[in-house]
């Protein structure tokens, strides 16, 4: 009986399918948009169907583009011009070069498209009229900037415009973002702040004191490392109110902060965690007044959050003084930066950028 049902069923599809009108979906913007329809054989496109990439065209060469986005500018809200971009500009543009002449992803090659719609800072409607008018050269993906409190603000203008593509993670350590529950559109391609807390399991150290910038970024990592310290039992030996230090410190703060950092000092440790911006002299500054009230090299171990080699001199205005004293302090400390070649292909890759 149910064969005899199968065939009638069948039988009936047949007779009428010349009847049958299709619809021709197409995803854009992750909406299901009808850009045609099929009847009776015949293809009817009233809209421009969307390619992956976002784009509207079929390539002219065998190879298809994929086209990714990344604010790698210099401007702000407030006019302010942030130098730290390059930081992220330069490993896209090698990737992108390596990923094309070795074609890394057959058939297919890789464009970038650049933005300034938020560098340092987030501001709503900077970035997101910023974002409005170049939304539609974004490509598959999009790179923000390396500060924490832009991505969140990424995020949030995507979503409010409706744009939903990936929003990719190079630097960001922010922890909240780990929810993929509530940040299901981002995608962390480094570790987190279980980088210190290993380092100091991997060594047996389990005292460190901790001084930390009154910054977005400053305080995330705090937060971040403090989460991840409690957990490993890695105990901070200095007072939670002589941890944090202004934002921008410089020479003249030496007064203000005396107390904080004798205090440290006076705790007898010997692994100093500092989570203070190195490309504003800061860090440099908060070592240097370390030195003056009576640190020396073998005193201390400093786990540094970015490396330092280069920033001496890339500083505008830093003392020779200054950096003399860093020298010897910074003479085996760790220091922390996202560079990390994994693998075979790693290995390659790390081949490939030597020449």
């Amino acid at each position: 009986m149910l064969s005899e049902s199968n065939f009638v069923i069948k039988k009936y599809l047949e007779s009428e399918r010349a009847n049958y009108r299709f619809s021709i979906v197409n995803i854009q913007n992750g909406k299901r948009v009808i850009i045609g329809t099929i009847f009776n054989g015949q293809v009817n496109l009233f809209k421009t169907p969307l390619l992956p990439g976002n784009a509207y065209d079929f390539p002219d060469s065998s190879n298809s583009k994929i086209k990714i986005s990344i604010s790698d500018g210099i401007a702000n809200y407030d006019g302010v011009i942030h130098r730290g971009t390059w930081i992220i500009r330069i490993p896209t543009l090698y990737a992108i070069n390596y990923a094309n002449k070795t074609n890394l992803i057959k058939n297919f090659s890789l464009e970038l498209h650049e933005t300034d719609c938020s560098a340092e800072y987030y501001e709503h409607d900077f970035s997101y009229n910023c974002f409005l008018k170049q939304k539609v050269n974004f490509g598959v993906v999009f790179i923000p900037s390396i500060h924490d409190e832009v991505y969140l603000g990424t995020i949030s203008d995507f979503r409010e415009m409706g744009l939903k593509i990936p929003v990719l993670g190079d630097f960001c350590l922010y922890p909240a973002l780990n929810d993929q529950i509530q940040f299901p559109e981002f995608a962390r391609v480094v570790k987190g702040f279980e980088l210190h807390s290993t380092t100091m399991r991997i060594f047996g150290w389990k005292n460190v004191v901790v001084m930390y910038e009154n910054t977005t970024l400053g305080i995330t990592l705090y937060k971040g490392f403090m989460n991840v310290a409690n957990v490993n039992g890695i105990k901070v030996l200095n007072d939670e109110d002589k941890r944090m230090v202004k934002a921008s410190y410089s020479l003249k703060d030496f007064e203000e902060y005396k107390g904080y950092l004798t205090h440290a000092i006076q705790t007898n440790g010997r692994i100093f965690a500092l989570f203070v911006f190195v490309d504003l002299s800061s860090h440099f500054y908060l070592t240097s007044h370390l030195y003056d009230l009576g640190l020396r090299r073998g005193d201390a171990i400093f786990l540094l959050y970015q490396t330092v080699s280069w920033f001496p001199y890339y500083a505008v205005g830093l003392e020779a003084e200054v950096i003399s004293k860093c020298e010897e302090l910074y003479y085996g400390s760790l220091t922390f930066f996202q560079a990390e070649w994994v693998g075979d292909f790693g290995k390659q890759a790390y081949e490939g950028i030597k020449k």
